[in-house]
């Protein structure tokens, strides 16, 4: 196939996520076969933990298509669930994609408040796709936590820096607005499609070491284990370039 995706049935399957599809298709679906390919794409991860997962994506799911039925601006967008960020090691709950606009969704079920680890994780989240996802490039990246109990907060005007977006919160009750506040901005750019986006490959952004660089009196060689204790994911988590 000239997309380069797997094709299960003649549909194509996401390489490096569980469930890919546009919007207009996720809403075409009954929420127990998106859960279905979920489980089944989970169970070849040999991970352990397959009942707390489900458990959270029969919540997760229903709760998504309920926020983007209410999406105006369905077309140009798609979707991606569990996609693998394969430097953390994670895997964000959701990625919706549009023109010009990544937003990053993890979700945190029954939780009656925003915790601020929570929100570092999914900060972590969008900086690490700016970094070494090539196909985000030029993109403006959003990430959202959605703690499904916690109160309203008040509309922030979203802020972003070196792409990426202040982390922006909703819950499950008003996800579908905070979405629709995130898609009528004023973010212009290309259509992504899913399939794009999961094959783009591994490829660091050269900003990363022009600002070490820059930083470093010492104009000769970079070492990784500078970049690994300048970078703000790399260096939380430990990890390395090489």
């Amino acid at each position: 196939m000239k997309d380069g995706s797997v094709h299960s049935a003649g549909a194509p399957v996401p390489l490096n996520a569980f469930y890919g599809a546009s919007i207009r298709e996720f809403l075409g679906q009954e929420a127990d076969s998106v859960l279905g390919v979920l489980a089944s794409r989970a169970a070849l991860e040999f991970r352990g933990s397959e009942r707390e997962q489900a458990r959270a994506w029969q919540a997760e799911v229903p709760l998504l298509q309920r926020a983007l039925a209410e999406f105006r601006h369905r077309e140009g967008w798609s979707i991606l669930l569990e996609y693998s960020l394969r430097r953390l090691g994670r895997r964000p709950d959701a990625i919706i994609l549009g023109p010009g606009t990544l937003v990053v969704v993890e979700f945190k079920m029954g939780a009656t408040g925003y915790n601020s680890q929570d929100a570092r994780q999914v900060e972590d989240y969008a900086l690490c796709i700016r970094d070494f996802q090539s196909a985000a490039r030029g993109f403006v990246i959003v990430p959202l936590l959605c703690a499904e109990n916690a109160p309203n907060t008040e509309p922030q005007a979203m802020t972003v820096t070196d792409s990426v977006a202040a982390v922006i919160r909703a819950n499950g009750a008003n996800l579908a607005e905070v979405l629709a506040r995130v898609s009528e901005g004023k973010l212009l750019g290309r259509p992504l499609s899913w399939q794009e986006f999961d094959l783009g490959g591994y490829n660091p952004t050269p900003t990363i070491v022009e600002c070490q660089r820059r930083s470093n009196s010492d104009p000769g060689p970079l070492g990784f284990a500078d970049l690994v204790l300048t970078h703000p994911v790399l260096g939380r988590y430990g990890l390395r370039l090489d």
